[in-house]
């Protein structure tokens, strides 16, 4: 039995996904008290979700996920996932 695309694809970011919400959390309890800290890892927790989302989405229809401007809606995805990718930046490095 061979499984979907999508399928690998959708438990792949799963995966991906609750991996990624471990860690936020565990930055999360180490930023103590601190706001601005707090508020760094939820954005990047957010954006990092958003696009795994966006990925697992465009995989389930066949689509590219990076570099595909085709209709308007994917065009803005791509954007909305480089401005999280740039804002998470200074705080992964």
């Amino acid at each position: 039995m061979t499984l979907a695309p999508w399928f690998v694809v959708a438990s792949q970011s799963a995966i991906a996904g609750w991996i990624l919400l471990a860690v936020g959390l565990f930055l999360l309890r180490r930023a103590g008290r601190s706001l601005a800290r707090s508020y760094v890892v939820w954005v990047a927790i957010g954006s990092g979700l958003f696009e795994l989302a966006t990925i697992t989405w465009q995989a389930a229809q066949g689509q590219a996920s990076h570099f595909n401007v085709g209709t308007p809606v994917a065009g803005l995805m791509y954007a909305l996932m480089g401005v999280g990718a740039v804002q998470g930046q200074p705080f992964f490095a």
